[in-house]
């Protein structure tokens, strides 16, 4: 509740024609600096807790940190996150429609990479730190539990409050971002086609249209809050990001599609959406293990299963495999639907 409010006040007070929120743009930067220091400060705590340790640490092999080379699952992760990228709705709000001149687009060039480096300089003395010294503890805890492990409440606290802020700025931008399009796509087409709206009552359409994004937002977040009672048997936050991933992933074909095939169409897209939401959704039940059986005995798991070939045995289980099946259902389904129309 206490999240809707926030998103409330900071997204919709008004309605811009550019959709620029500034105040909720500086609370996001300001959570970014927040998070990054808390992270910085708890990976300087496990480097001291690791150069403070008692006798010889094991490997990182040993504690399994590291391993072989997955090259499969490797090349699924990273065409998934580069899909991302471009098709969240949270990316494509904070470096599109908030982006208010060409010119910060240098700044970012440099800034962003430094911060990505920067927030990734600790993550693997995190992990090692985390298997030597709570080899039994969840890795999503590991922030966490590693100062207080040694009894550093304050750190703990700031490690919190880091991950608080991450998740925060995270569920905030996407709301809106999502708020918007609903808004604009799917209920103000509809208002426009019920309502008389001219120059007198636009003040009145305006107001209607905020309470409109505001009631979405408050639907969104409960049906968030809905969907994650639905994945509580997903073992880690890591699986939970790449079941996501793959659902935004379904996106990204289309839009290099429509960018450099003549021949796409909406009917293809269409298709191609829909039957990829089908293997994402029998990929997200087998996840929260509501499908029975085993691969000989349920063929939703059998479809769902690497192929025995090298390549296909590397990938990340079932999850790489569907993200391959989808990558042919939408091409073939965007291939048998003729030719575009005149104004596609």
């Amino acid at each position: 509740m206490s999240l809707a409010m926030f998103t409330v006040l900071f997204g919709t007070r008004h309605i811009d024609s550019t959709e620029h929120h500034r105040g909720m743009m500086m609370a996001v930067a300001f959570e970014s600096i927040v998070k990054l220091v808390a992270f910085l400060v708890v990976g300087f705590f496990a480097v001291f807790m690791l150069l403070d340790a008692p006798g010889p640490l094991p490997s990182l092999t040993e504690a399994h940190v590291v391993g072989a080379p997955d090259w499969g699952a490797l090349f699924v992760h990273t065409l998934l996150t580069m899909a991302a990228i471009i098709c969240l709705p949270r990316q494509f709000h904070t470096m599109v429609v908030e982006n208010a001149r060409a010119q910060d687009l240098h700044t970012a060039r440099w800034v962003f990479p430094l911060y990505l480096l920067l927030m990734g300089m600790f993550v693997l003395p995190l992990a090692y730190a985390g298997q030597v010294f709570l080899p039994d503890v969840s890795a999503d805890t590991h922030v966490i539990q590693l100062p207080l492990s040694t009894g550093n409440e304050s750190i703990a606290l700031l490690a919190f409050l880091g991950g608080a802020s991450a998740a925060s700025g995270m569920v905030i931008v996407s709301t809106i971002a999502l708020a918007i399009m609903v808004s604009n796509d799917l209920v103000l087409p509809q208002l426009l086609r019920r309502m008389r709206v001219s120059n007198r009552n636009f003040t009145q359409f305006s107001g209607l249209l905020l309470n409109v994004r505001r009631a979405l937002i408050f639907l969104l977040l409960i049906g968030a809050w809905g969907f994650y009672q639905l994945i509580l048997e997903v073992p880690s936050l890591s699986a939970i990001g790449f079941l996501s991933f793959a659902a935004i992933a379904q996106f990204a074909p289309p839009l290099v599609a429509g960018i450099y095939w003549r021949q796409a169409n909406k009917k293809g897209v269409y298709a191609g959406l829909f039957s990829g939401f089908i293997v994402w959704l029998m990929a997200l039940m087998m996840q929260t293990g509501m499908l029975a059986g085993t691969e000989d005995t349920n063929v939703v798991l059998w479809l769902l299963s690497p192929p025995e070939l090298p390549f296909f045995a590397t990938l990340s289980g079932r999850l790489g495999h569907g993200v391959k099946h989808y990558g042919e259902y939408c091409l073939f389904c965007g291939g048998v639907h003729g030719n575009p129309a005149f104004v596609e």
